[in-house]
């Protein structure tokens, strides 16, 4: 079968006859180099190395000395459930061109396989110059349409090879941020998937092999490990069409058809730190779906969720304006509950708030809706349509039952486009400057969707989402609850779910930043750390002050981005508020909205204890107790933290003590307690 389907600018290396027997293709000076045999081709470019068989189709990936993936092959399940592997195919031909993107310049290999009465399969390669990475694609090809609902680039059935070290972790990146998820550091042996991005490391050595989805367009994408035996792992997969409980999806993932479908490209890198790999993959991500420009620091204010949750009403905001005023912040943010204010006073409170000096920020859920009834009419429709008519169906028709508490509504409904145009016209008439979103994962549910043309939850989810940024175009957009992919649509993303005053609630936040740290600055500007509270949430027991700065410092660690979040009314909640939110070396390091990187990744579910941030000739370390009756002694080995030799001035941040420290530094913290410390040469 011949499908006319080809690859521009490439050079048929299958097709042509060389003598001698090795052939040398250098396309670029200093570039990544092909050598052709007769049944293979080996692509190599600094440690990294691709060998691909002619003979079967199938591949393998090294990188010296650090991390080897054996005998892959790619599959596609297509509409009548049956997989089909490129290694069962029976002729293997390779196509080479030079390419230029924007992730930089390098080779593409496309090796196509086929076999009567199937359709071609190919599979791609990306290497370039500058990355270790090697990017991976497969694609399906016909004459007439056909479908899929699950395609494999990498399918490694020879398993994965670590260089170093016996009990290697696993990384799982959780789909989204909902219902306190923690990110995991686990063994081998437990199976399971990440969702977008996952890895394997040794943590003693740092050595170790990073791998994702680049693009998120259409697919809901996982990588699985499976089994262990040393530094051995049996096989591995990388592959789009996921749906589970970690999804929060209820049907199984939509099919795409056509003549040509394609997976998203899958980075596959070897690295000597896992941490650069993380990195480095957020990088390729946003280099290709850059983040969503700010241009400024990480904003500070007051959110008002913690404070007074749905009891929400103007003189506490005021309290809080006042606050946020005295500390040198922007935002005032109403939270859930805004409604009590009342749409007539909207435009009066916030004209108050500008008058300050200040800027005000506002709710919503354009995915979500939260009536009683099926039958009540949507807002902003004009009567035209019922929240029956807009929910997100089944593929049998039938409405989705609530889900983390919302109606789920389908972002290419008339009616929620409608009522979400209406909505975001409203924030933008009354002044608001800064938009919170919350439960943004309905948008990206699996299901059946109005516009046929959406047949995958991420499909909807971008539909839905282009809308947000044009309606709320020029305002400050966060997202709370979402999807950690697709990006680009928001300044900033909450590492993690709902965080208040408890030393529980800084550990968890850190869980998410000792895994997720790399999102800031690649798929997201900032990392919100959620409100900061350090004083109580409403309905809970004061926290001790030490409690609360580590709570703060947490923020800092976590992405920077201050919203107090305490009831100021109470003179003791405003006096603490005033004592740790002014002390300007901590707020000054906070205002960068850089996140911290952790020292250590054998954490399991857990939070990593000690964080380092390079500045610089400087560095910031972080330090945490999070043992709620027992003081602790760390003790930090600056060389293993990035530090290198010599002496160091130490400063704490908090204090302002000063002291020096040579090869090791030791932090003596009692329960609940942090440092955060800043260390010159």
């Amino acid at each position: 079968m011949d499908t006319k389907y080809d690859f521009p600018g490439r050079r048929d290396l299958g097709a042509v006859t060389y003598n001698p027997e090795v052939f040398l293709l250098n396309l670029q000076p200093q570039g990544p180099t092909v050598e052709r045999t007769v049944d293979r081709i080996l692509a190599k470019s600094g440690r990294t190395q691709l060998e691909v068989s002619l003979k079967d189709g199938r591949y393998q990936m090294n990188w010296d000395g650090l991390a080897t993936v054996h005998d892959a092959t790619s599959k596609v399940r297509l509409g009548d459930g049956r997989e089909r592997s490129a290694s069962d195919y029976v002729s293997h031909s390779a196509a080479v061109a030079s390419v230029s993107d924007p992730l930089g310049s390098g080779i593409r290999i496309d090796v196509r396989h086929k076999k009567d009465g199937e359709p071609d399969l190919v599979t791609t390669f990306w290497m370039y110059r500058e990355r270790p990475e090697i990017v991976v694609q497969v694609s399906a090809i016909s004459l007439k349409p056909i479908s899929t609902d699950r395609m494999l680039p990498v399918v490694a059935d020879g398993g994965i090879e670590l260089d170093q070290g016996d009990s290697p972790e696993v990384l799982f990146v959780p789909f989204d941020n909902q219902n306190r998820v923690r990110y995991n550091s686990r063994n081998w042996s437990d199976e399971g998937e990440s969702y977008e991005v996952g890895g394997t490391y040794d943590n003693r050595s740092r050595h170790g092999l990073i791998l994702g989805s680049l693009d998120h367009d259409t697919w809901k994408s996982a990588v699985q490990f499976r089994g262990r035996s040393g530094r051995r792992c049996a096989k591995m997969y990388a592959y789009s069409g996921a749906t589970s409980s970690w999804t929060e999806d209820r049907e199984p993932h939509g099919s795409v058809s056509g003549t040509i479908i394609r997976s998203p490209r899958m980075s596959v890198g070897g690295f000597s730190d896992w941490r650069d790999g993380l990195e480095s993959f957020g990088q390729e991500n946003g280099l290709l779906h850059p983040a969503l420009p700010w241009v400024g620091n990480a904003p500070m204010g007051w959110n008002s969720w913690s404070a007074v949750k749905l009891d929400l009403a103007e003189p506490i905001v005021l309290a809080a304006a006042y606050s946020v005023q005295q500390l040198g912040f922007q935002y005032v943010n109403l939270d859930a509950g805004w409604t009590n204010i009342g749409d007539n006073e909207i435009p009066k409170f916030v004209a108050r708030i500008h008058s300050m000096g200040l800027k005000a920020g506002i709710y919503g859920g354009p995915f979500s809706a939260w009536q009683n009834s099926l039958d009540d009419k949507v807002e902003g429709t004009n009567g035209k349509y019922c929240l029956r008519d807009i929910v997100l169906k089944d593929h049998n028709g039938n409405p989705f039952p609530r889900v983390n508490g919302g109606w789920p509504v389908d972002p290419t409904h008339p009616g929620t486009r409608m009522r979400n145009a209406w909505t975001f016209a409203r924030f933008k008439a009354w002044g608001f400057d800064f938009a919170k979103l919350d439960f943004m994962e309905l948008g990206a549910l699996e299901g059946r969707h109005y516009d046929p043309t959406i047949t995958t939850g991420i499909q909807a989810y971008n539909y839905g989402m282009k809308e947000v940024d044009e309606g709320l175009k020029g305002m400050f957009i966060s997202l709370s609850m979402a999807p950690l992919f697709p990006h680009g649509y928001a300044h900033s993303r909450r590492i993690s779910c709902d965080t208040f005053a408890d030393i529980g609630y800084s550990e968890y936040l850190l869980n998410s930043a000792t895994y997720g740290w790399w999102t800031q600055g690649s798929l997201y500007r900032f990392n919100d750390p959620d409100h900061t509270v350090v004083y109580k949430p409403v309905g809970d027991p004061i926290v001790s002050e030490e409690e609360g700065r580590t709570r703060l410092t947490a923020s800092v660690v976590a992405g920077g981005m201050l919203l107090t979040g305490d009831d100021v009314r109470n003179p003791d909640a405003r006096a603490r508020v005033t004592r740790l939110f002014r002390n300007q070396e901590v707020v000054r390091l906070a205002r960068r909205g850089i996140s911290f990187r952790p020292i250590e990744g054998n954490t399991g579910a857990w939070s990593a204890d000690t964080f380092v941030l390079k500045d610089g000739k400087n560095f910031y370390l972080a330090a945490f107790n999070f043992d709620r009756e027992k003081s602790k002694v760390t003790k930090v080995d600056l060389g293993r933290a990035g530090l290198g030799g010599g002496s160091w001035r130490v400063t704490d941040l908090w204090t302002g003590a000063s002291s020096a420290a040579i090869g090791t530094l030791t932090i003596n913290l009692p329960a609940k307690a942090s440092a955060l410390l800043r260390l010159e040469k």
